[in-house]
């Protein structure tokens, strides 16, 4: 018996000291990455209005690949808690301050700011390169801006503005008859889930200091980027009068399975 006690007297006790090891603090540290992001394989969906050859409005759907998909510079600021020399976890703001789409006739231009909770995992083999893998869930707010884009789908004479439509396709008039244009719109902003997982190297500078280069492949929740929105044909600077100048008239756009990836160059500096 005082044998078996023993054996269970050691085995716990290695058990509770590789448990202290592994929950025993090491450092914080904070990072700042910049780079480049882009979401491939997004499609717009959506209902829309076109004049058919009798110039009356048949509804369909608008089910497409961007014309461009939604690129631009991106980067995030973390703070982050080593727990050892493997695990990680870090709390980050992301930002993507101008990210551009286009999709049919037009661009679309959004600004995004959010957060992020990752959890980290390094590879550890004594070199001055370190291989690591995350994971991480967050949020963030899209405020989205419409534009005209395809200036050359009507001809060097043709200017397309922005104006609103009814849900019936007819355009929005003023109380003199006139339709309303713009060169941009702001749309409701949107708050969205997001996901990220992906792997990256550090690369020892110094003791306290390595930089990170970091691959992200992750995605969002769907979301409505364009409401009410109709694409016009007119001369610059002069309001368009005639209804049947109108292009094509968008009901909404939403951008859906969006595959966003990521590919950032950072610095980390360890407290």
């Amino acid at each position: 018996m005082n044998r078996k006690l023993n054996y269970f007297l050691v085995a716990a006790s290695t058990l509770l000291s590789t448990a202290s090891f592994a929950a025993e603090p090491c450092k914080a540290y904070v990072r700042l990455d910049l780079g480049y992001g882009l979401a491939g394989g997004t499609k717009a969906y959506g209902p829309a209005f076109h004049d058919n050859v009798e110039n009356a409005l048949v509804e369909y759907k608008y089910n497409a690949g961007l014309d461009r998909d939604q690129h631009g510079m991106i980067g995030d600021l973390a703070v982050g808690y080593a727990f050892n020399d493997a695990m990680r976890g870090e709390v980050s703001f992301d930002f993507k301050p101008k990210m551009i789409a286009k999709a049919y006739t037009f661009k679309v231009e959004t600004e995004e700011y959010g957060g992020t909770a990752r959890v980290l995992y390094d590879f550890n083999n004594n070199t001055s390169v370190t291989p690591f893998v995350f994971g991480g869930l967050g949020a963030t707010n899209i405020k989205p801006k419409i534009k005209p884009h395809a200036a050359q789908m009507f001809g060097a004479e043709g200017t397309p503005y922005i104006g609103r439509i009814n849900n019936d396709g007819t355009i929005v008039k003023d109380a003199d008859g006139n339709i309303p244009t713009y060169s941009s719109i702001k749309m409701s902003s949107k708050t969205v889930m997001t996901y990220q997982a992906g792997f990256g190297l550090a690369f020892k500078a110094t003791d306290d200091i390595s930089i990170d280069l970091t691959y992200g492949l992750g995605g969002k929740t769907d979301y409505k980027v364009l409401n009410n929105i109709a694409t016009l044909l007119g001369e610059k600077d002069v309001p368009i009068k005639d209804e049947e100048s109108v292009e094509d008239r968008f009901k909404e756009i939403k951008f859906k399975n969006q595959l966003d990836q990521s590919l950032t160059l950072g610095v980390r500096f360890t407290m």
